[in-house]
């Protein structure tokens, strides 16, 4: 076999092998980049749900707050009849003592015109 038919041979194969080196490689590539980009979508996933366990916590906290508040009012609405109801008696007892002073003199007038 001739030098020059036999060099073409061997070219034809190294040209062959690179082609196929460098699909391998441009496959590789395709991989790895398709993985990075399904690792990115993932990483953007995760903040998304963080962000999102945030917010309900969030929510918690106020739901939490609105409660206390709502407690605190309903305290304080109390607070405010009970002092009502005090003063009511306070005014009770001193009408009742009027009453009964009253009614004191009215006998001690009865008495002494009784003992004249």
């Amino acid at each position: 076999m001739p030098a020059s038919i036999l060099r073409n041979k061997q070219m034809t194969q190294v040209s062959q092998l690179l082609r196929q080196i460098q699909q391998q490689q441009q496959e590789q590539q395709r991989h790895q980049q398709e993985q990075q980009e399904q690792q990115r979508r993932q990483q953007e996933q995760q903040e998304q749900q963080r962000r999102q366990q945030e917010q309900q916590e969030q929510q918690r906290r106020q739901q939490e707050q609105q409660e206390q508040q709502r407690r605190q009012q309903e305290q304080q609405e109390q607070q405010r009849r009970q002092q009502e109801q005090q003063e009511q008696q306070r005014r009770q007892q001193e009408q009742q003592e009027q009453q009964r002073q009253a009614n004191n003199k009215l006998q001690e007038t009865n008495d002494s015109l009784q003992s004249q």
